[in-house]
């Protein structure tokens, strides 16, 4: 007959082994989990730059029309000094 102790010894193994493939079964649960985010991202990324590249690009950007002045300006400038040196170039030939 099967005394107190050994019935308390059965029933520790017992917890112990349910305890066990609890951690088991989470340990699988994880595992397809984290494969099916990893599957999931990888997805995603794979198409990211087609979606990024068929945005226009132009909503994105604010346009500011003090550019486009300030653009004009340095190209008077560039034109100007350009003049300038043509003017100390024909001087020089002259000399």
């Amino acid at each position: 007959m099967i005394n107190e102790q050994e019935t308390d010894k059965i029933m520790l193994s017992a917890f112990r082994y349910v305890v066990a493939l609890q951690e088991q079964i989470q340990c699988y649960l994880n595992f397809q989990i984290n494969h099916y985010l990893y599957n999931a991202f990888k997805e995603s990324i794979a198409i990211f730059p087609r979606v990024v590249s068929n945005d226009d690009w132009n909503e994105l950007i604010p346009t500011d029309s003090s550019l486009d002045d300030s653009i004009q300006d340095l190209k008077d400038k560039i034109a100007e000094i350009k003049g300038s040196l043509s003017e100390v170039q024909t001087m020089q030939t002259q000399f």
